[in-house]
């Protein structure tokens, strides 16, 4: 297929399939349709549950199936035009990335789902500071979203609760970690209290007391359970690797090379040490000597942006107009 057909292309019915899927996925997780940019969901929170991850599951089973059907090649009538490469190409990524949401899911992975980043509490604080809140309508939608926290927490908790009773519980470091973040929410002047919303507006009373009762519901009856070694063990990690980096990778050798990397930095940053303040310099040493060395000090908000302007005209000259094309309003900090 060439560059040219290729832009060419008509959608094919795997990609209207997916069309399907990313919208039917956005009601499902409307805090999803926020960060996609798809319209239509802003008033609306997931619950969390093990009802909702099991319908979210179901929707990834039907989109395999989906994909399976249309790349089966048994039809008499298919021919290069009903599945052709660029649909090779999605159907392989989309049975990659959502086998392993369904093998998480199945291994109770979702209603575990708790840590200091990327879980239902961070996701319900993060939807509302990319929600627009400069009409009457915006403030309508985070308003009528806010009003649903309470809800969404309790069928968190409801997950993890499951989860617990099946002996799956996150390392308390986390747990203290989420547990002080709700606490953060349920404080005055949190972020729910700087929504644009009124003061006085029972449904920010509301979310942030829903907080407060998940923290504590934490702290009394999960944090009992849970291991106190962060580590995963080998299986997990195999998998959350492959997750976050998109590839199945060589643990053994990535770590016998991260720690080969890290075995070199070592030696060079005692070189460097040596080679400026003498022999028998330590590397924390040197560090504090160079963080009270006058010539590395910036001092106040405009000679820091000072600084930091000069060091971006270096980059764009050397840059701009080789490698980027980088517009005149992104030229000065």
């Amino acid at each position: 297929m060439t560059l040219e057909s290729s832009v060419q292309r008509s959608p094919s019915l795997l990609d209207a399939s997916c069309e399907v899927y990313v919208h039917e996925l956005a009601a499902l997780s409307p805090t999803d349709a926020t960060a996609w940019g798809i319209p239509g969901f802003e008033g609306e929170l997931q619950d969390f549950s093990p009802d909702y991850w099991n319908a979210v599951a179901e929707r990834n089973r039907d989109m395999v199936a989906d994909v399976d059907a249309f790349d089966d090649g048994t039809d008499d009538n298919d021919d290069d035009e009903d599945f052709d490469d660029v649909d090779r190409v999605t159907a392989e990524v989309l049975r990659d990335r959502v086998c392993l949401d369904l093998a998480l899911h199945h291994q109770g992975e979702t209603l575990r789902l708790l840590n200091n980043i990327e879980s239902p509490v961070q996701t319900i604080r993060d939807t509302f500071l990319i929600m627009p809140n400069e009409s009457d309508e915006d403030l309508e939608n985070i308003r009528e979203r806010l009003s649903r926290v309470p809800d969404s927490l309790h069928g968190y908790c409801e997950s993890l609760a499951e989860s617990a009773s099946q002996g799956r519980v996150a390392a308390i470091r986390q747990i203290e970690e989420v547990i002080s973040q709700c606490e953060d929410l349920a404080e005055p002047d949190s972020v729910l209290e700087n929504l644009g919303l009124s003061e006085a507006d029972p449904v920010v009373e509301e979310a942030q007391e829903a907080f407060a009762r998940v923290g504590a519901w934490l702290g009394e009856q999960l944090a009992p359970h849970a291991p106190h070694e962060d580590a995963v063990g080998r299986d997990r990690y195999e998998q959350f690797s492959h997750l976050h980096v998109g590839e199945f990778v060589d643990l053994d050798e990535a770590y016998r090379w991260s720690l080969e990397q890290l075995r070199e930095i070592d030696a060079e940053q005692q070189q460097l040490a040596t080679t400026l303040y003498g022999a028998g310099t330590t590397v924390k040493e040197s560090l504090k000597k160079l963080n009270a060395d006058e010539r590395y000090l910036i001092r106040g908000t405009d000679a820091l942006q000072e600084w930091m302007q000069d060091i971006a005209d270096k980059a764009i000259k050397d840059l701009n107009g080789k490698y980027f094309q980088i517009p005149e309003q992104a030229n000065t900090i």
